[in-house]
């Protein structure tokens, strides 16, 4: 790990700062130190999309193959809505056709963003005011990542 900036604090000793941490040297005793996190530190990339036409057995496949929890659902390039693992526990739920059944059936044609610089405290407020486990993560107003949950989780150890 390198340290991206080492800093004097005066009859403290010398605070080093590392890409995701804050490690103290000090003469005096500890020091308390938050470096925050921003949600492009902890968010999953890359970004896997599918349409609104593909069938829920093949999203459930595309779940299982990158090991995540969410899809975006998207036309064009755009965002449409989003596909998660309870959507397709829903349609099993449901007893539907897997391969019938199409992705735009069980998605939820909202998706919650944030920018990539936003603190992760910030995504954490914004998935529990709109009670959801997965946030679009935008690069310059662009889609370019997940950030879910497990993430957060993950990133706090």
């Amino acid at each position: 790990m390198k340290a991206i900036r080492p800093w004097s604090v005066p009859g403290r000793g010398v605070i080093v700062v590392f890409a995701e941490s804050a490690r103290c040297v000090t003469t005096a005793g500890p020091v308390q130190l938050e470096v925050a996190m921003r949600v492009k530190d902890v968010a999953t990339r890359p970004l896997v999309w599918t349409s609104a036409e593909e069938s829920v057995r093949h999203a459930a496949r595309q779940l299982g193959t990158h090991q995540i929890g969410a899809l975006i659902v998207g036309v064009g390039g755009r965002p449409v809505g989003i596909l998660t693992d309870w959507d397709i526990v829903q349609a099993v739920a449901d007893e539907v056709d897997l391969d019938k059944s199409s992705v735009g059936d069980y998605m939820t044609p909202v998706v919650v963003a944030i920018e990539e610089d936003a603190a992760v405290p910030d995504a954490m407020r914004q998935m529990q005011e709109y009670r959801v486990r997965h946030l679009l993560v935008l690069r310059r107003g662009k889609p370019d990542a997940m950030l879910s949950a497990r993430d957060l989780l993950e990133g706090a150890r």
